[in-house]
């Protein structure tokens, strides 16, 4: 499962589309407010992010909400390869692919759903 974290305000109108993309697609995440919580403002300071939403998935920043990114990153889950231990997103399919790694070039199969 990812981990998401967004950044909001409350009257911030990319804020409101995000919120809607994730109930539509049925996507848990992690709200921190930057308008009320002096925390997370500072957190998204660190971040080199002037404005929100700011959206966090798998250590991976969106400034702004971009669909085609989330649906990128949201769709194709994180597997580690069992050979060499790196990360890599796969595909979400019915079943059993074949997944070759980038980094050592072994072959292994792995459940995508």
């Amino acid at each position: 499962m990812n981990q998401v974290i967004i950044y909001s305000t409350d009257s911030c109108g990319y804020w409101q589309a995000a919120k809607r993309y994730f109930a539509l697609n049925n996507i848990k995440y992690t709200e921190k407010k930057v308008d009320s919580d002096p925390i997370a403002r500072s957190e998204l300071s660190r971040y080199g992010a002037t404005g929100v939403p700011l959206i966090i998935v798998d250590g991976e920043l969106i400034k702004g909400f971009n669909q085609a990114r989330l649906d990128q990153l949201l769709k194709k889950p994180v597997i580690e390869c069992p050979y060499c231990r790196a990360s890599l997103r796969v595909p979400k399919t019915s079943g059993v692919i074949l997944v070759t790694c980038p980094k050592c070039n072994e072959k292994f199969k792995v459940n995508s759903n």
